[in-house]
């Protein structure tokens, strides 16, 4: 489950097995509060093509 504020973001994982839980990846658990660093729009890079 996903809380947005103007602050942030309150992330809440629910499962019976935390292995396969949310599609995250194996294992991962992102459960918490993450604050909101700044309101501008997000560069999208394709790191794929960084090296050449």
């Amino acid at each position: 489950m996903y809380a947005f504020t103007s602050e942030g973001i309150q992330v809440e994982q629910f499962a019976h097995d935390p292995n396969f839980a949310c599609g995250f990846g194996h294992a991962v658990k992102a459960q918490g509060y993450y604050k909101k660093k700044s309101n501008k729009i997000p560069q999208i890079k394709d790191l794929s093509k960084e090296d050449e």
